[in-house]
Parts: C-alpha cells; sequence; structure tokens
C-alpha cells in the first residue's frame, strides 16, 4: 500500500485518539473549575431532579429496534427504517 493511500483502519485510530484527548481535556477542564469554585467558596450547583417514567411498550419497542439496529450497523436507522 502507497503511503497516499487512504487506509480507514488509520482513520478510525486518528478519531479514537482525537476522541480520547476531547475528552480528557474535557473533563480536565471541569476539574479545573471546581477547584475555582471551591477556592472561591461557591457552592458546587445541584442537578434539578427530573421526573423520568418508564417508556410505554410502543417507546421501548422502538428503542430496542434503534439500539440493536445501531449496534449491528455502527449507524443510527433512518427515519424509513423505522417506519418499516
Amino acid at each position: 500500500m502507497k503511503p497516499t493511500d487512504h487506509d480507514p483502519r488509520l482513520t478510525q485510530l486518528a478519531r479514537q485518539a482525537v476522541q480520547t484527548v476531547s475528552r480528557e481535556r474535557f473533563w480536565a477542564e471541569m476539574a479545573k473549575r471546581q477547584a475555582e469554585r471551591s477556592l472561591l467558596g461557591e457552592k458546587p450547583a445541584r442537578a434539578a431532579k427530573t421526573v423520568n417514567p418508564s417508556p410505554k411498550p410502543q417507546q421501548d419497542h422502538f428503542l430496542t429496534f434503534i439500539f440493536y439496529y445501531t449496534k449491528l450497523n455502527k449507524q443510527p436507522p433512518t427515519e424509513a427504517d423505522i417506519a418499516a
């Protein structure tokens, strides 16, 4: 394979590396902000309680379909796939 040829494995590895670095930077920034807040004496913000009712049977069916479709095909289904 020539160095100029496109290798999908290298592209995927590069994408994973960028995602890992981005994730690490995000959490480092969050830790930095939390430390700054604690130094300033601010209390951490509390998350609002949300009511999350369990899905209805038809919603559960669609969520299950979307989960397994994405797992098998590496991309979420289109609206046409769900309608079928």
